[in-house]
């Protein structure tokens, strides 16, 4: 009687593992196959990535004008000193969300301040020179290297931001060129951000 009470007992406790063990695997064959979905070559065209790109550096450019908008805002500050410290913890979070580098450049900060590349000078001294001779000015991508690009917003003082900026009435009646966002994205989160 007691052999086949061990028996039974043993038949139990072997078929409660196997059950265990088999849920195991499945969660660990679920996770396998995520990270093998995401792991799956997909031909994407480079005008597919930059044209993601556009649309990413814009999406973050307009989150970073409107915290800064909002910053103006909430501060009081005059129209002819709007932004003109990049130093915000807001625009830190967003470029921490996105995996990006923020900058926020204007013709009153000294070089030191500016950190600039050179591709991000060619195109900030571009922008001052499309506005100072009533030019279109309009964002832009261009490739870093492989694994980089930069995407670059000018912001100018036109009606429409005159309009959020109280204050800012009596400044210029022509276009004025408050600054530029100089956005790099990893090609990696681009594409991820694809998905």
């Amino acid at each position: 009687m007691n052999t086949i009470r061990y028996v039974c007992l043993l038949a139990l406790c072997t078929l409660w593992s196997c059950d265990n063990m088999g849920t195991q695997q499945q969660v660990d064959r679920d996770a396998i196959n995520k990270a093998m979905a995401q792991r799956e070559i997909k031909h994407i065209l480079p005008a597919e990535i930059v044209k993601a790109t556009y649309e990413q550096g814009e999406t973050i450019a307009k989150k970073a004008q409107q915290i800064a908008i909002e910053q103006y805002q909430n501060n009081g500050e005059k129209a002819e000193r709007f932004m003109s410290s990049p130093n915000m913890p807001e625009i830190d979070s967003l470029a921490e969300v996105y995996q990006a580098k923020i900058k926020w450049v204007t013709s009153s900060m000294n070089a030191e301040e500016l950190q600039l590349s050179e591709l991000e000078q060619q195109l900030w001294e571009a922008y001052l020179y499309n506005v100072e001779n009533e030019l279109e000015v309009n964002d832009n991508v261009q490739k870093i290297g492989d694994t980089h690009f930069l995407y670059t917003k000018p912001y100018l003082l036109d009606p429409k931001t005159r309009k959020k900026l109280p204050g800012s009435e009596t400044a210029l009646s022509k276009k004025q060129l408050l600054g530029m966002w100089s956005i790099t994205l990893s090609k990696k989160e681009v594409i991820k951000g694809m998905e």
